[in-house]
Order: structure tokens, then sequence, then C-alpha cells
């Protein structure tokens, strides 16, 4: 059975290479909406931090909190976005590579 981590994995590869291939990072952000792009960096420490696992319980809340931080309300926020760019080819691709539901 595959990790969640792993099964992540290709999602999060495909996410960096549309950031640093198509445009570098910070360029093709600004050129995004603003509401994408906050979404974006958003859920990209949300699925950072769903990646991670540790044995120390110190570590284990400091993972939780900043995935209730950074995930918290995030399949909402895709499903509006979802329907307000649905005209959008180039968003629809983009919000497309995001899993759901993820809460």
């Amino acid at each position: 059975m595959k990790s969640a981590a792993a099964s992540r994995l290709p999602a999060l590869c495909l996410t960096a290479l549309l950031l640093l291939g198509t445009q570098a990072g910070p360029a093709f952000a600004a050129r995004l909406p603003d509401d994408v792009a906050r979404f974006v960096e958003r859920r990209e420490r949300c699925d950072h931090f769903r990646g991670e696992d540790s044995d120390d319980p110190e570590r284990r809340a400091y993972i939780a909190a900043k995935q209730h931080r950074y995930c918290k309300g995030s399949d909402i926020q895709l499903r509006r976005l979802k329907a307000r760019y649905r005209q959008d080819l180039r968003m629809r691709r983009l919000l497309k590579r995001y899993e759901t539901p993820i809460e």
C-alpha cells in the first residue's frame, strides 16, 4: 500500500514542473490572479505538511498545527476557484492538479 506522501508525489512533481518549467516560480505566480496565487502558495504548504510524519510528539504537534493552518478550508476554496475560472483553460488545468478532498 502506498504511503500518503508517495501517492501525492506525482502531483507535487507536476506542480513543481509547472512552476519552474513553464515560467520561473515567482514570475509565474505574479501572472496568476491574486486569489489563485494565494491558493497555490497556501496549498503547496498544506501538501508539504501533509507529506510529513514524525515519531517525535512535539514535531507531530507542530505538523498538525501547520496542516490545520494551511489545509483547513482548502477544499471549499478549490471548489470556488474552479467555479470562478471554469471558462479559463489555463486556470482549470492548474487547479485540476490539486487533490480533493483532503480535509
